[in-house]
């Protein structure tokens, strides 16, 4: 049977391997976003930190319950703060993705493509945006870590969501290119050949008409 520290550190433990599965999760999707991750630094000097604490506590048996329990706790805490990291960068590059490929395509574009994105999909950005702001405010590493695990699922979740609507967006790429040249012609014809058309019409009508009158 494990003694109450004992016990302590493996619960700690077990959410450290919990975050940082998520938290690897999305780096191997930030990937698809920025291979070379660029603006990745600071998740990366965190899983260092945690790395260095996770050692600590196991590098010598002798060492106090105390000891392990203080540096595995400090691991959390770098873990924990590497996934905001990796969250808040993913949830805001995703977001800028969609915005960014819908921004070469009109309003009647969008709908034909996309029928639910003015209704439906366009207020979810705006409120999973406000989802992320209130956690990223409410972010507390001292809270008890149960809670701190419903806080990683909530934003896991977020991510996730905005992670589909980028890829359905990036589906829908060739029927909105489509619409996009169907409206380009659509529009050619309507502002320039039946205009050039009627005037031609016209005029041949108008000739015939002044002959037989």
């Amino acid at each position: 049977m494990m003694s109450s520290s004992e016990n302590v550190l493996s619960t700690t433990w077990e959410k450290i391997c919990y975050i940082f599965q998520l938290t690897k999760k999305m780096t191997i999707n930030a990937e698809e976003i920025e291979s070379d991750l660029k603006g990745f630094l600071q998740p990366m000097n965190e899983f260092k930190s945690a790395l260095d604490h996770i050692i600590r506590a196991n590098n010598n048996p002798a060492d106090s319950p105390e000891y392990k329990e203080s540096n595995l706790d400090k691991a959390f805490g770098h873990i924990y703060r590497a996934f905001f990291d990796t969250a808040d960068w993913l949830g805001m590059n995703y977001h800028l993705n969609i915005l960014k490929e819908l921004k070469p395509y009109n309003v009647d574009t969008i709908t034909k493509a996309l029928p639910d994105y003015y209704s439906d999909t366009r207020p979810t950005l705006l409120e999973l945006r406000k989802q992320i702001a209130d956690l990223r405010n409410n972010k507390d590493i001292a809270q008890d870590k149960e809670l701190i695990i419903n806080e990683v699922d909530a934003y896991s979740a977020i991510v996730e969501h905005l992670m589909n609507i980028y890829k359905n967006v990036v589906a829908l790429k060739p029927s909105l290119e489509e619409i996009k040249r169907k409206n380009r012609r659509s529009g050619f014809l309507t502002k320039y050949i039946i205009p050039i058309g009627t005037t031609i019409l016209g005029a041949v009508l108008g000739f015939f008409l002044s002959k037989w009158i």
